[in-house]
């Protein structure tokens, strides 16, 4: 299973495990709006990214010093898909509303264009949401598929609930 976000699409064969229409629906608009915005997303210049950003991999020391872990899925990538990844996990702990949600989204966006020495493009901005949706996607298949395997994982539910919330939200935007 790859996690690279370019290659959400692949998540797309386990649609049939959702039993719930509604949200294998939900699951399926977030990879169609992401499909039609890949090519966008390929003709992005490409650096290295970590590729799995979220709060499992960041490690903050007693001194406040930080530690990144897990350098599994480093890439080379646009990197549009690194704020993307780090996002969405991110906005798993935020507020149930969506005009909140629009607000961290921006003032993450503000700190970043403000320590970037090169600001995010409108078009990079235009791919946040359907690339935010693509890996809450993946997380949310991901867990079906390996819940599949094996019902009694705890861990793989872990991100589900969150991210199909997350997915909803953005979907009604």
């Amino acid at each position: 299973l790859s996690w690279d976000l370019r290659a959400a699409d692949s998540v797309r064969e386990y649609l049939p495990l959702v039993r719930n229409e509604e949200r294998r629906q939900l699951a399926e608009r977030g990879l169609d709006r992401f499909h039609r915005l890949l090519q966008q997303v390929h003709a992005l210049p490409s650096q290295i990214i970590h590729g799995d950003l979220n709060d499992e991999n960041i490690i903050v020391r007693p001194d406040k010093t930080l530690a990144v872990i897990d350098f599994g899925d480093f890439c080379k990538a646009p990197r549009i898909i690194e704020i993307a990844i780090s996002l969405a996990y991110m906005l798993f702990s935020s507020s149930r509303n969506v005009q909140n949600l629009i607000n961290e989204i921006n003032s993450i966006l503000s700190a970043f264009d403000a320590t970037s020495k090169v600001p995010l493009s409108q078009e990079e901005r235009a791919l946040l949401l359907p690339l935010i949706a693509a890996r809450n996607c993946q997380t949310v298949l991901t867990a079906q598929y390996r819940l599949n395997l094996d019902p009694t994982d705890p861990y793989v539910a872990i991100s589900a609930e969150p991210a199909w919330s997350l997915l909803t939200m953005i979907d009604s935007l």
